[in-house]
């Protein structure tokens, strides 16, 4: 399977239960000083992945479910463009490369954030993202849906 990574867990990655791999829908050549101070904040978390002010990029289009889409940036290096052209329509798994906790809270232990009080819409980290073990306790079914 092709794979893309990421440097962290990236707010846009978000989904319940947690995507582990998305369908490439585009792939957009552009010139990242053309693009919106709200895109750039939105695709690095508000600046939490440096970008450079100038330079060519390919806009990524990602669907991680039904209507649920994403995008990421990546460096537009000769015959790139080309591969992910090619790749339009097919699956990757996402590679966490920071690690696959969502969460990243320094003072506690990995396993103690199953706990029942921690709030899902603030999350671990402060946003709405929410610690991977308090994922492990939901139940992900729709009313009427079986295991």
């Amino acid at each position: 399977m092709n794979k893309i990574k990421f440097s962290h867990y990236y707010d846009k990655l978000y989904h319940v239960p947690p995507v582990t791999q998305a369908k490439l829908l585009e792939a957009i050549q552009v010139r990242i000083e053309d693009l919106s101070p709200a895109f750039l904040a939105y695709d690095t978390d508000n600046g939490l992945y440096d970008l450079p002010k100038k330079g060519r990029y390919i806009v990524l289009i990602f669907a991680k479910g039904e209507n649920d889409i994403f995008t990421t940036l990546r460096r537009d290096v000769p015959h790139k463009h080309e591969y992910y052209v090619s790749k339009r329509g097919e699956m990757f798994k996402i590679i966490i490369e920071g690690g696959e906790r969502m969460c990243d809270e320094p003072d506690l232990l990995e396993g103690e954030h199953g706990r029942t009080d921690q709030s899902v819409s603030t999350g671990c980290r402060g946003s709405y993202i929410p610690c991977g073990n308090i994922l492990d306790s939901f139940d992900y079914r729709r009313e009427g849906e079986a295991w």
